[in-house]
């Protein structure tokens, strides 16, 4: 793990890789990107400028997890100047955060787990950097009747982006931890909320 970083998972093997440059240089994305956050993304057509530069970017830096490998995409989100995506090939799944000066970072992640409806479960998280360049993530898995999650960390409000049954979400954070201090609202099919603690998203034991 790099130094600067934090992260928590369940049964999921977490393979860091950074793009060059980056080391010593207290995270993998710098402070004037992630300072564009936005606590809504925009969801960008695959075949956008933003989604194919990101593609191409995840792609190369996973190398010979996806060499020769036919690729899926999922969960393309733009918060600011940084594009996040799930990236899928054979039974290899990452996530892929990068920004439009070439830098990020991606993880090994879990398949997608089957949950009750109203349910949402954490299987990767993390953090990196400090100050201006730290920021946390979750990725996970929802129920079939969810239809948003709305994160609350640090006085922020994080919606996340809920794709073929996975959220994902990613936020600044002075002193990552991996994690979200405040509550979880599950917006449900059918309209109605249901309220969790961020810890509640992590299985036990």
């Amino acid at each position: 793990m790099a130094a600067g970083a934090v992260a928590a998972t369940a049964a999921v093997v977490v393979v860091h890789q950074f793009s060059p440059g980056t080391s010593g240089q207290g995270g993998p994305l710098s402070s004037a990107e992630l300072a564009s956050w936005t606590g809504s993304p925009s969801r960008p057509a695959a075949t956008s400028p933003a989604a194919t530069a990101a593609e191409k970017w995840c792609v190369k830096a996973l190398g010979d997890d996806y060499s020769g490998t036919s690729v899926s995409y999922s969960n393309l989100d733009v918060r600011g100047s940084i594009t996040s995506v799930v990236v899928t090939g054979g039974t290899t799944v990452s996530y892929c955060l990068t920004d439009r000066s070439g830098q990020g970072m991606t993880e090994v992640i879990d398949p997608v787990r089957k949950l009750a409806d109203d349910a949402a479960e954490v299987d990767s998280a993390g953090g990196h950097g400090e100050g201006s360049s730290g920021f946390n993530y979750l990725v996970g898995s929802v129920g079939s009747g969810v239809r948003a999650v709305t994160l609350h960390d640090g006085g922020r409000t994080v919606h996340a982006t809920v794709d073929h049954g996975r959220f994902t979400a990613w936020w600044p954070a002075a002193e990552p931890t991996g994690s979200a201090d405040g509550n979880v609202v599950l917006t449900l099919a059918d309209g109605s909320t249901r309220t969790v603690t961020g810890d509640s998203l992590f299985p036990k034991g």
